[in-house]
């Protein structure tokens, strides 16, 4: 399998009326209770870091499955996947959640940001099952 992402780097500095103010992307994973050690290797991981040769490996390998690219500034390859500890997926997005809604944010400035919105991922997957024929799986997109 292939993950497409779009690269936000490529957005950065045109006009459009997103705030693309940096190229942070990354993904959080975690597998089902239920899911196999098999499972767990298939899918692999992805630390972003070195950011020009990141570690990876399984599906989530940087050089053959997934359009990486390097994150001035963060000095990480992105996109890159983060396990929530010991915490699920939902407890960790309720937990960032509740954290960023105590932050204000100016609604009359379109370039204003929200301190901590880094916490956030991109998008939250749980993955089922993984192998060369079956791909389950529970995607949350943020």
């Amino acid at each position: 399998p292939f993950l497409f992402n779009m690269p936000y780097s490529a957005l950065q500095g045109t006009d459009l009326i997103l705030n693309i103010s940096n190229c942070d992307q990354w993904y959080l994973y975690s597998f089902d209770p239920e899911a196999s050690e098999a499972t767990k290797n298939f899918v692999g991981f992805n630390t972003g870091l070195p950011e020009l040769d990141p570690e990876s490996a399984g599906m989530l390998n940087a050089h053959t499955n997934i359009l990486e690219s390097k994150c001035e500034g963060l000095n990480k390859s992105i996109p890159y996947f983060q396990t929530p500890g010991n915490k699920s997926v939902n407890d960790y997005l309720y937990d960032t959640l509740e954290s960023l809604n105590k932050n204000e944010m100016s609604a009359l400035d379109y370039m204003s940001e929200i301190k901590g919105i880094e916490l956030l991922p991109d998008a939250a997957i749980t993955f089922q099952e993984a192998n060369e024929s079956v791909l389950k799986y529970i995607l949350q997109i943020n």
